[in-house]
Order: C-alpha cells, then structure tokens, then sequence
C-alpha cells in the first residue's frame, strides 16, 4: 500500500507541475494525467488483489454508503453563494478493520465541494465491512463519484 501512497503522492505533485503550466497546454496534460492515475489504480489494484478469492469492502449489511454520505453532506454556504455544482470524483480508503482511513480527491469543480464531501465521508467512521483476500480482511480501496446539485 505504500507503492500507491508513493504513486498518489506523485501524482498530485504533477498536478501542481502542470497548474503551474502555460494555460493552452494545461488541458492536454490535465487529461493524460487522470489516464494515468486511472490506469496505475487499475494496475496497482490488480497487483494487490491478484488471482486471490477477493471481496471488496461494503459499508454496513447494505452497502449504501453514497445514502449516508449524501444524508450527512453539508453543502457549502459559499458554493452554494456562487453557483457551484458538480461531479467529486474520489478514492475512499479503507483499512482492514473496516474504518475509513483517508480520502484522495481524483477531480473536483472546487475546493469547497471537496472539503464538504471530505467531511462527510470521515463520518463514515468504522461502519465498513472490509475487503478481504482468501478470507483475510486486508486494506483496500473504493473509487467513487459523489454529484453537487443546486436545487
């Protein structure tokens, strides 16, 4: 787990070599790197995982941690001010006694919606059933999407 903790770490200090860019070429590189982060979960995931008899982690007997998650999230005051909404595309971690570990913001509209969505994703607490290998609960992640909608 502390390859993809390495991996995710340079990921995000190439997101902030390429805020830093020129703004014609800021889209391009914007893209390839959310390729790259995707592919290098999909890889790192396979790697852990393996062949093994695997389950993935499950919030409580059914599994509706976006219903808790959306019952708990505060929209922001000042997002709300502004008009923002979108999509929070997210890695949950969870370690292998079924506890919410951190959470890796993938794409976001705002920093706001992140915090919130942060924020109500810690209250997920110890609620998870963890994944396991061949019968052994092991940490593991969950990527998601969480949607802001002004009403």
């Amino acid at each position: 787990m502390n390859q993809t903790k390495h991996q995710i770490n340079n990921f995000q200090h190439l997101y902030f070599m390429i805020s830093n860019m020129n703004t014609n070429y800021q889209n391009s590189w914007f893209k390839l790197l959310k390729v790259m982060l995707v592919v290098s979960c999909m890889f790192s995931s396979s790697v852990l995982l393996g062949q093994a008899d695997t389950i993935p982690p499950r919030f409580g007997p059914d599994n509706h941690y976006l219903d808790f998650i959306s019952h708990t999230v505060i929209y922001p005051r000042g997002a709300a001010i502004k008009g923002l909404q979108g999509r929070v595309d997210f890695i949950l971690q969870i370690d292998s006694t079924g506890c919410f570990h951190s959470i890796d913001i993938i794409e976001s509209p705002h920093k706001l919606l992140s915090e919130a969505l942060i924020a109500a994703a810690s209250k997920t607490n110890c609620n998870w059933i963890p994944a396991s290998i061949d019968g052994k609960a092991t940490h593991s992640s969950l990527e998601s999407s969480f949607s802001f909608h002004l009403r």
